[in-house]
């Protein structure tokens, strides 16, 4: 996503303002600039949503969100701006085999029939639920 207006030659190194590392966002969107060849450098990194939103504001650099949360009047980057699509995060739940709380087990019933439910998360492929057990070593 740019505020509007923004352009990239292309060529240009592809300016991030963007969540630090660890971020899914952040690490898709790094992976799918590296594998269509676009350059890319990280410009500002914050942990606030309103933080990389004001460095996107100023019209210097591009971030990463779900579609849905792109503001008004900002553009959403993508092929026919040059720009590779990037591949959707995914939410999920790491948990010991131990773990048997049922407030946890619930939560999770209720993340997986809410996102089941979402015609528009499968409609757009945007977001994948995972649950699994880790092994306590």
């Amino acid at each position: 996503m740019a505020a509007a207006g923004w352009r990239a030659g292309s060529e240009a190194s592809i300016p991030l303002a963007v969540y630090a590392e660890g971020c899914a966002f952040r690490a898709n969107a790094v992976r799918a600039l590296a594998e269509a060849g676009r350059p890319w450098h990280v410009v500002y990194t914050s942990q606030s949503p309103r933080g990389i939103g004001i460095a996107i504001e100023q019209g210097q650099s591009v971030g990463v969100t779900a579609r849905r949360l792109v503001p008004a009047g900002w553009q959403v980057l993508d092929e026919a701006q040059g720009f590779p699509p990037i591949e959707p995060a995914r939410l999920m739940f790491w948990r010991s085999t131990q773990c048997e709380a049922l407030a946890l087990e619930t939560l999770v019933d209720i993340l997986s029939r809410q996102l089941g439910r979402s015609a528009w998360l499968n409609e757009s492929g945007g977001a994948t639920l995972t649950t699994s057990h880790q092994s306590q070593q």
